[in-house]
């Protein structure tokens, strides 16, 4: 019987499980704390996943209650879908609580505080879940701009595999009214120390500015931050170790390196950044790298600094006559001290040049130099035919304490251009002054030598100079053969001024050179642009026309003209039609009884008072001058005549002749 009362007692004392209060869950991380996190594995208790609880405590009971365990519920990463839980006024910009990413995310978090943690319900896969099973909240935390980042194990340009990622991390204190700030770049160079500036693919550059309140390190004893290094790998036997290799450490040793490409022969100067790479086979170049050392957050010299170089490809190095491949110039860039050192030759093998600087780099005993400028001379080399894109190539400067690297800006070495380009001398062309219809196009014929062919979308550019002005325009080949025609639209490239520089009745001379998309420059040709007479079309006539006198008993049909009328077309380029109407003659308000009528040689007879009568007409244009006197086509009996239609009150009568001539186009 007493054992049926025990077994009755103890049967339902199950040891509870809760998730412990967001107080205690603070103070299991480092207190008065920032951490920046790389996390590769997102714990969500929203997602469908059996992922164990993390007791953090145990509670013992007595002999009838067994105590109570403590769990997180390992969901920092659950993202507040809800919007009801608080970000407090002192955290970052761009906080949330949970974070997303793939492959992983990097975050700024503050793990000491309390406030950083908020209880959340569990997704409804996850109430009965095996692991989560008796549960219905998890902890989440807050991250601050939360990005997503590929922290798997990568693959390099080369397709190599890549299980290391470089991350640049620096701390800018709060000064200026400014806020303390942390910059980090996580994937910005290669495992040769070559640098990366891709932002997709399969190592993709990651950066961010966040600004931290600097309170929650409470207080800050000497202005001095303690920081290190913490990480948990799992359970999973396919997660591999995680290793942390310092290059430099922040208020031991501190420098920087840096390096460019000038193009002496342009005067150009390449970086990571500038859009315009390219050097043309033959240009003298320079390669600079810059070492700075940083006096101010330094506590030791740089010094034995061993310099591993490995030199573009595609450039010619060649010692100058004492046999110097390299030359290092050190300068203290507060004083101004400077000296120069020389490197032989034989530091270089199969273009990688390894030396150790003469001089320290600090302040601290015989130390006066700041900073070195390593200049390595040669000459672009590319005796292809196409162009040639050389990678970045990577260097290392380092000593026990401090390993700094950079690499050369990508390039491009254009192939060497060893073919002319011709342009045809063009024939004179003539324009007719303020044509309408003229473009004055200016055909063109391009050619290259040395069987060295066009392409079809290979940009033409045209220096064209009429007189002191200067213009220019740009086309495309159309061509896959030696040879190019195209036209320059002058008249286009001109507008408003063009008539007032191709004058009526001048010869203008333009002169026209070709530029290619290699900056080849043809010869300069000279267009001869004779410019003549515009259209002119006009007709003159007798200012009078008087016919016959009639008398009361004349029984004449038709009276004839009396003395010479003139009709004459002056035409220039202008095909014409010529037609005639008259008004009604009259002595004084008295009507003629009668009428004006022309007659043409085939008999046919028109009324001009009704009629505009076509006359003459000319269907082909001249480009002469050309005066047709119509007048001279009429007999006595054709032309224009008078005819009476009775008898008339002596006297006088007057009217209007109008002939109009028109361009028949």
């Amino acid at each position: 019987m007493l054992q049926n009362i025990i077994h009755k007692t103890l049967e339902p004392i199950i040891s509870p499980k809760l998730p412990y209060k967001t107080d205690y869950i603070a103070k299991t991380a480092v207190q008065n704390s920032m951490a920046l996190e790389f996390d590769t594995q997102k714990n969500d208790v929203t997602s469908d996943k059996d992922e164990t609880p993390i007791q953090v405590k145990f509670n013992p009971g007595n002999l009838l209650y067994k105590g109570t365990y403590f769990y997180t519920l390992n969901g920092y990463d659950t993202t507040d879908t809800s919007g009801s839980l608080p970000i407090p006024a002192n955290y970052p910009v761009n906080s949330r609580f949970g974070a997303g990413g793939n492959f992983g995310h990097i975050a700024l978090t503050y793990p000491g505080l309390a406030t950083s943690y908020a209880l959340t319900p569990l997704g409804s896969n996850n109430l009965n879940n095996s692991a989560w099973k008796g549960f219905q909240k998890a902890d989440t935390l807050i991250h601050s701009s939360a990005k997503g980042a590929q922290l798997l194990d990568a693959t390099a340009p080369d397709g190599s595999n890549i299980y290391w990622h470089h991350i640049t991390f620096t701390w800018k204190h709060a000064q200026d009214g400014q806020p303390a700030q942390i910059q980090y770049a996580f994937n910005d160079k290669y495992l040769n120390g070559t640098t990366n500036n891709n932002t997709s693919g399969g190592y993709p550059l990651v950066t961010d500015k966040i600004n931290v309140d600097p309170s929650i390190f409470g207080t800050i004893k000497d202005n001095k931050l303690r920081w290190g290094f913490t990480g948990a790998n799992g359970t999973s036997s396919d997660v591999h170790s995680k290793l942390a290799v310092l290059e430099s450490i922040p208020a031991f040793l501190n420098a920087n390196v840096s390096s460019t490409l000038t193009d002496n022969t342009s005067g150009k100067v390449i970086t990571d950044k500038t859009t315009d790479n390219t050097v043309a086979h033959g240009d003298d170049l320079t390669l600079n790298y810059r070492l700075l050392y940083d006096s101010e957050d330094s506590r030791t010299n740089w010094d034995n600094i061993a310099a591993e170089i490995k030199l573009p490809e595609n450039i010619d190095y060649t010692a100058d006559d004492s046999g110097n491949i390299a030359t290092i110039n050190y300068k203290n860039d507060t004083t101004g001290d400077n000296m120069t050192e020389y490197i032989q030759s034989d530091k270089m093998t199969d273009k990688e040049l390894k030396f150790v600087l003469g001089q320290a780099l600090g302040k601290y005993d015989s130390a006066i130099y700041t900073s070195a400028n390593i200049s390595i001379n040669g000459k672009a080399d590319n005796t292809t035919d196409h162009d040639i894109t050389v990678p970045a190539s990577p260097a290392t400067f380092s000593d026990n304490s401090q390993i700094s690297s950079t690499s050369t800006p990508k390039f491009t070495v254009t192939y060497l251009k060893d073919w002319l380009l011709s342009m045809k001398k063009p024939d004179p062309i003539d324009i007719i002054y303020h044509e309408d219809s003229e473009e004055l196009n200016l055909p063109t014929q391009l050619s290259y030598d040395k069987n060295h062919n066009f392409k079809n979308d290979d940009p033409i550019r045209y220096d064209v100079t009429i007189g002191n002005k200067k213009y220019t325009t740009s086309t495309q080949a159309n061509s896959e053969t030696t040879v190019a025609n195209g036209i320059i639209p002058l008249k286009s490239i001109v507008g408003v001024d063009f008539w007032n520089i191709f004058k009526e009745n001048t010869t203008q001379k333009v002169q026209v050179t070709a530029i290619d998309k290699d900056g080849i420059t043809s010869n300069t040709v000279t267009y001869t642009i004779n410019v003549l007479k515009g259209q002119i079309l006009e007709v003159q006539a007798s200012p009078t026309l008087d016919f016959q006198d009639v008398n009361y008993l004349a029984t004449a049909k038709y009276l004839k003209r009396k003395g010479k009328y003139s009709l004459s077309i002056i035409s220039q380029r202008n095909p014409w039609k010529l037609s005639v109407s008259a008004s009604e003659l009259k002595k004084n308000s008295v009507p003629f009884n009668g009428i004006l009528v022309y007659k043409k040689a085939d008999g046919t007879i028109y009324n001009l008072s009704s009629d505009d009568v076509p006359v003459a007409e000319n269907d082909i244009p001249n480009d002469e001058l050309t005066t047709t006197i119509v007048s001279n086509e009429w007999t006595k009996d054709t032309g224009p005549l008078l005819h009476p239609n009775g008898i008339s009150t002596p006297g006088t009568y007057s009217g209007s002749l109008t002939w109009t001539v028109k361009n028949s186009v």
